[in-house]
This record gives C-alpha cells, sequence and structure tokens, in this order.
C-alpha cells in the first residue's frame, strides 16, 4: 500500500509540508507503531491484532483495536467517533 497525501490547499490550518511530513513518518514507524498499539490493546484487555502483511494497514489496525479497548474501559464513553471521559 502506498501512503501520501495530495497536494491541495490548506485544511484546518496545517499546510501540505506538514500533512506530508506526518505521513512520512508514520510510514516509516508503521512496524513499530503496530507492535506497540497492538500490545497496548492486548494490555487493556482488547482483542490480539493479527500481524499483516502491509505494515501500514498492520499499524491501523492496532491503532483501531486500541481505541476499541481503550473505549470499553469503565468511565469512557465514545461520541462521534472521537473517545473521551465520560462525564
Amino acid at each position: 500500500m502506498r501512503a501520501g497525501c495530495a497536494r491541495r490547499r490548506p485544511r484546518r490550518g496545517v499546510p501540505f509540508t506538514t500533512a506530508r511530513g506526518w505521513v512520512r513518518r508514520f510510514t516509516a514507524r508503521a512496524g513499530e507503531l503496530a507492535v506497540s498499539f497492538s500490545a497496548l490493546a492486548v494490555e487493556l484487555g482488547g482483542e490480539v491484532v493479527r500481524p499483516l502483511p502491509d505494515p501500514l494497514r498492520a499499524a491501523v489496525a492496532a491503532i483501531g483495536a486500541a481505541f476499541t479497548a481503550a473505549a470499553g474501559l469503565p468511565g469512557w464513553a465514545v461520541r462521534d467517533g472521537g473517545g473521551s471521559p465520560a462525564r
């Protein structure tokens, strides 16, 4: 899978070069992020994330699994696709 960002006008005040840097760093660290977030998901009581051949997809899946595990903890509510402490 190829990661990148299209050159468009800035949204929410983020210049193209900043977004490009974020994507490059995420791509470079995708394997490490996949392992770290997979471990976090398991530690939080979530599902074991199966390894995927593509590091980018593995990282995104692991981040999703960690979020799902965290959202299932007592005291957390998921609203509008974002996690926040329940009040």
